[in-house]
């Protein structure tokens, strides 16, 4: 498809990081963008079974195949005109790396949000201190400001792939009794470890 622009509002202009900023401020803001690569794969790695795995990526699925079609059939970036980091060389290395073409939904937004929900109920689990789930939320939302600050997306594209991360996260919690009750109590029982091992018991 053509490629749309996406429009830029006063919020946009207004929490976006300029060219005259000092370096480091500007690393620190590309490391929380990047930090999603490491707050991605906690979910997994706190998993307790396969069961909850597999229904894990299950949701990974349903943020990117929409995501994915929507890029496809309506490509679109953000405004080139929002700021020139060519003196800026780590994040005009960045923002080469993460072509044009896909910038509603933000699938940056849409996949911190669905493992913010994902860690939630995790930790709510294990009893983690008050202090490590307020920490998880506030993680979540600062990454989701830094593609606002690095203006890799504009606010729409926040708006929209929250939507994206928020409309899997509900299905699957909707889903969910019926997944434990096909598949084993509590996501982990016996018929469904049966059938991923190829028993055929």
């Amino acid at each position: 498809g053509v490629m749309t622009v996406m429009p830029a509002t006063r919020l946009d202009e207004w929490l976006g990081l300029t060219p005259a900023v000092p370096q480091a401020l500007l690393l620190a803001h590309m490391g929380l963008y990047a930090s999603l690569w490491v707050y991605v794969s906690l979910v997994p790695a706190l998993l307790r079974n396969r069961s909850e795995l597999v229904f894990y990526l299950l949701g990974v699925l349903g943020l990117s195949l929409p995501g994915l079609a929507i890029f496809s059939l309506w490509p679109t970036q953000v405004p080139a005109y929002l700021a020139d980091w060519s003196g800026h060389p780590a994040l005009a290395f960045m923002k080469g790396v993460d072509a044009g073409g896909n910038a509603c939904p933000s699938l940056h937004v849409a996949f911190a949000l669905y493992s913010a929900v994902w860690l939630a109920r995790v930790l709510h689990e294990v009893m983690a201190p008050r202090g490590v789930r307020v920490f998880n939320w506030l993680w979540a939302l600062a990454i989701v400001y830094s593609t606002l600050s690095t203006r890799q997306h504009v606010l729409l594209d926040v708006l929209a792939g929250a939507l994206l991360g928020w409309a899997v996260a509900w299905l699957q919690q909707l889903a969910r009794p019926w997944w434990a009750r096909h598949l084993g109590t509590s996501l982990g029982g016996a018929r469904w470890q049966r059938w991923w091992l190829g028993s055929g018991a």
